[in-house]
């Protein structure tokens, strides 16, 4: 092959593999969150209590901290440390309950191969990963969060519409519009090439095989509802000890 033979294949190849990437990320998505509906209210339940634990633990630590500085724990001071330390477990505690509740309907596989052939088509139109040249575009960045947005919806409809709006953007671009170089193209299909077997050999990938046996579901949820028994013991411990602390009202 001459050179520009090469770079073409190194292209396509680099292309492909972006396409197989953003595929099976897409399926570790939707496998995490049937792993969610599956177990749903026991992971939720365990969650729950981990939090309270944690925020039990963190209020010790406080008071401990305020006893050994001869200082007095106060009310105000004490709940304005919980809520800022706090925040994010309990943003991931709605997120978790988001996902248990949302509706995931099957789609046929008529459906699915009419979703991957548009969105590989729109790929080729504007990834940013294959069109260097949109950089810093704010229109086209816009337009291309809508569209993985839309494909990690499965949303058909919503990917026919960016279709519409990425034409339109192409063609109002089509005088400075250059052919895709893929600079460092080895060592960036290298990457992508670990990327991809480490997606498929880790969590929530491998949610696939396990969802399948059903042995391996009951055991996880046996396992579970041990967790929440240790979670709910060990709660009341720390609720017995934090008593022990006297929380001062502010003047």
């Amino acid at each position: 092959m001459n050179e520009i033979e090469v770079k073409d294949t190194m292209r396509e190849l680099y292309r492909s593999l972006l396409l197989k990437r953003d595929a099976l990320r897409k399926e570790g998505e939707a496998y995490r969150i049937a792993y969610i509906q599956e177990f749903g209210e026991l992971l939720e339940e365990r969650y729950s209590l981990f939090i309270e634990c944690v925020k039990y633990k963190k209020l010790l630590s406080f008071c401990i901290a305020k006893q050994n500085s001869g200082l007095p724990v106060l009310r105000a001071e004490l709940d304005g440390y919980l809520e800022n330390t706090m925040e994010s477990y309990y943003e991931e505690l709605r997120a978790l309950s988001e996902a248990r509740k949302a509706e995931r309907l099957p789609l046929s596989e008529i459906e699915v191969f009419r979703i991957k052939k548009l969105y590989r088509k729109l790929a080729r139109m504007l990834h940013p990963d294959l069109h260097p040249a949109f950089c810093g575009d704010f229109e086209a960045y816009e337009l291309w969060q809508k569209i993985k947005s839309a494909y990690e919806r499965n949303d058909y409809e919503a990917l026919k519409e960016a279709e519409v709006l990425a034409a339109a953007l192409l063609e109002k671009r089509e005088g400075t519009k250059q052919e895709i170089e893929v600079e460092d193209a080895e060592n960036k299909i290298a990457a992508l090439r670990e990327e991809i077997a480490q997606i498929v050999r880790e969590d929530p990938y491998l949610y696939k095989f396990f969802l399948q046996d059903d042995e391996a579901c009951e055991n996880k949820r046996s396992e579970l509802k041990k967790d929440i028994v240790d979670y709910g013991n060990y709660l009341e411990e720390l609720k017995r000890e934090a008593e022990t602390y006297r929380v001062e009202e502010n003047a």
